[in-house]
Formats: C-alpha cells, sequence, structure tokens
C-alpha cells in the first residue's frame, strides 16, 4: 500500500549586484548645454561608488522536527483462520500450509511465511496503521514476554467456530482453543507485569477475529450431522454468530 505525497518545488531568485565602474566625465565644451551648466557639470566629481547593499539577516535554522507518534495502542491480539493466519499452520501437521512459493514471493521478506497471500495479510495493514510491528504467531515466539508485548497471532488456518470444521485438512488450532491460548497469555502477562498493568494492556489493545468461512465450506455445504435440515443459511450464521459470543464472553 503506497501513499502519493505531494511535491513541493520552491523557486528561489537570485539577485546579484557589482560595484559601478567610474564613469568618465564628458569635457564641458563639447556639451550642448549653456556655458554656466557645463561649468557646473564640469565641477562635479566624476569618481563615485554605489553604497554597499545591506544583506538581509539569515534566517535563522529550522526546528527539528517533532518526534513521531507512538502506537495507537499496546498491542494487537489475532483470532481466526487462514485469512490471517501468519504462520500457526506451519507448525502443524496438516494440508493447509502456505509453506512454499508462490506464498510469500511480494511479502517483504520475498520468501513464504505461512501467510496465505503472496503479500501481506490484512491484519498486516492494520498493524502498520496502528503504529505496530507485525504480529508473531503464538507458535512461533519464543514465549518471552518481550516477544508478546506488541500482540499475538493465534490464528490456525482451516479453523473454524465449530470444532470439527476443516478437521479432514489435518491438524489445526480451533476457534476455542485460540480464545484459551489468548487466556493463558493472559495469565502469563500477569506473573511478569502484574494485574493492573496487565488489566490496562489488555483494556487498551485491539482484538481482531476472523472466521467461520470454513464452517460453511466445511462444515454446512457438507451437511454435517444433517445442519442443512437444522439451519437455514441465515439461520446457521446467527448460530454460528451465538457461539462466537459464548466463547469470548468474559
Amino acid at each position: 500500500m503506497s501513499i502519493s505525497l505531494p511535491l513541493l518545488l520552491f523557486f528561489i531568485v537570485v539577485v546579484t549586484s557589482g560595484a559601478a565602474t567610474d564613469l568618465p566625465m564628458t569635457a564641458a565644451a563639447d556639451l550642448p548645454f549653456p556655458n554656466e551648466l557645463a561649468k557646473t557639470l564640469s565641477q562635479t566629481p566624476t569618481n563615485f561608488t554605489l553604497p554597499p547593499i545591506s544583506q538581509s539577516p539569515q534566517p535563522s535554522a529550522p526546528a527539528p522536527a517533532p518526534p513521531l507518534p507512538g502506537p495507537l495502542v499496546p498491542a494487537l491480539f489475532v483470532l481466526g483462520d487462514s485469512s490471517v493466519d501468519c504462520g500457526t499452520n506451519n507448525f502443524l501437521g496438516t494440508f493447509a500450509r502456505a509453506d512454499r512459493p508462490p506464498y510469500g514471493r511480494d511479502f517483504d521478506t520475498h520468501s513464504p511465511t505461512g501467510r496465505f497471500s503472496n503479500g501481506r495479510i490484512p491484519v498486516d495493514y492494520l498493524a502498520l496503521k496502528l503504529g505496530l510491528p507485525f504480529v508473531p504467531s503464538y507458535l512461533g515466539q519464543t514465549g518471552s514476554i518481550k516477544d508478546m508485548m506488541h500482540g499475538v497471532n493465534f490464528a490456525s488456518a482451516a479453523s473454524g467456530i465449530i470444532f470439527s470444521s476443516g478437521s479432514e485438512l489435518g491438524q489445526h488450532v480451533s476457534f476455542s482453543q485460540q480464545v484459551q491460548q489468548l487466556a493463558d497469555t493472559v495469565q502469563h502477562f500477569i506473573l511478569q507485569m502484574g494485574e493492573d498493568s496487565t488489566a490496562k494492556l489488555i483494556s487498551q489493545s485491539v482484538v481482531y477475529i476472523s472466521i467461520g468461512v470454513n464452517d460453511y465450506i466445511h462444515y454446512y455445504l457438507q451437511n454435517e450431522s444433517g445442519v442443512q435440515k437444522l439451519y437455514l443459511p441465515w439461520g446457521f450464521a446467527q448460530f454460528l454468530a451465538s457461539n462466537v459470543r459464548q466463547e469470548i464472553k468474559v
């Protein structure tokens, strides 16, 4: 994503001046004026110079640029499926992996990272907009508080709100498991930072959730457990939304 900035062109006009040269005075007899005027002119000094041009004061040095603002929020936490997975499934036994070309060819590193994209994914742009670095995968970080201070990505490709959605592709971290991983991370923060600092961090952070497509592709459209007899598509969406609310309920 690029931002076009206006191009400002400054034109500076430089005025130069030089000292005037001595001007020879024409002989009075050669002037076509009356003798009195010619006599007066002949007595005028012939050597003179222009007074020096006062130099304008030099502009003061520009003020230093103000420091760049800090992040808009302290951290970004991501839960979801392949739309926001940044590498979780690289550590799982599954067909739903993005660890080989052409994935990642247009990413910053020009190599596969586990993102299901040739470049950045939506949460990468969101992190940059918030003034944060790219959020690391929960399974790909070391577990140190420093690695997780700016957020963690728990998303796993092929996962769904329903636990078994996408299971035919292999291992994945379901939505309920991701919520549990987030809860474990919060507990880790409490042990390292204390309850007050952790509560402040979490309350000011952003939690981004992108999930549900696999519940349609691998569950509803496959009519698992005869679900189509129980729900019309709109009713199934309400069922999924209700499950999400229950999972994230505090």
